[in-house]
């Protein structure tokens, strides 16, 4: 595994959309502290929060910029990314390729736990809407969306595991869709636990069972789930906000 570090922070080639604004630092717990002045949620100035709707997306990024020393000032469990889709597809084939961390696709009841180095990069994907990776130790793929949020879990005084959520009503019509028949796509999946994640068990084409871990956007498959590592990596995931569901998380160290 290399040791190369993963930069948390929007690339810089990408631009916002004109007609689409980037998204605000809100995770949905909107009280200022009397002391400090800043939002214990989101960690923005009152000043801040009122002049957001009619900030530059440049303008809009300096506020990120300022939020993680304040994020350890209020002791703020987890802080929502500035990443556009595009920058968090980029962040997860930068993982793959790089062969650093490991990723988890699941919930606390069911998920699948894989190392970046155990997926190789022989079949390796970047399309514009999906990035996926396939080696010895099973396959791992996460397709994009408008509405996909990354979030940083406050460890220690700064960010540690990364978590990839998606507001928790699209995530179940996007699941129900996954798993549905084809011609009965709007009946809900028998199959699929409250938490927005199911769990499969499939033949290989060597004839091995695999089990394959589905959440609204991201599959992983293998041959050895690592329950317990698993485990301990959607944990966590516990400080996301509740509108949110994960649908993958990433641990730096690994």
């Amino acid at each position: 595994m290399t040791d190369t570090p993963l930069a948390i922070a929007p690339a810089p080639r990408i631009l916002p959309d004109p007609g689409r604004d980037r998204h605000s630092p809100c995770v949905g717990v909107c009280q200022l502290d009397a002391m400090s002045g800043l939002c214990v949620g989101c960690a923005r100035t009152g000043a801040e929060i009122a002049d957001w709707p009619g900030m530059s997306d440049e303008g809009r990024l300096e506020v990120y910029a300022r939020l993680p020393q304040r994020m350890a000032r209020i002791g703020a469990a987890v802080r929502l990314l500035p990443w556009t889709a595009d920058d968090i597809l980029s962040f997860v084939a930068e993982t793959l390729t790089a062969r650093c961390g490991a990723w988890c696709v699941g919930t606390a009841g069911a998920a699948g736990f894989v190392r970046a180095g155990a997926l190789g990069c022989d079949e390796f994907y970047r399309g514009p809407d999906k990035v996926s990776a396939e080696g010895a130790g099973g396959s791992f793929a996460i397709v994009g969306h408008e509405k996909l949020r990354a979030f940083a879990v406050q460890e220690d005084g700064r960010d540690g595991a990364i978590v990839l959520g998606l507001p928790r009503r699209r995530a179940d019509e996007l699941l129900a869709r996954r798993l549905a028949p084809p011609r009965d796509w709007l009946m809900p999946p028998a199959n699929a636990d409250e938490d927005g994640c199911a769990c499969r068990t499939a033949a290989g084409g060597d004839g091995a069972s695999r089990e394959r871990f589905l959440t609204a956007l991201a599959t992983l498959t293998l041959a050895d789930s690592r329950s317990e590592d698993a485990a301990r990596l959607i944990a966590r995931a516990a400080p996301l906000p509740r509108f949110a569901v994960a649908m993958a998380v990433y641990d730096p160290a690994g």
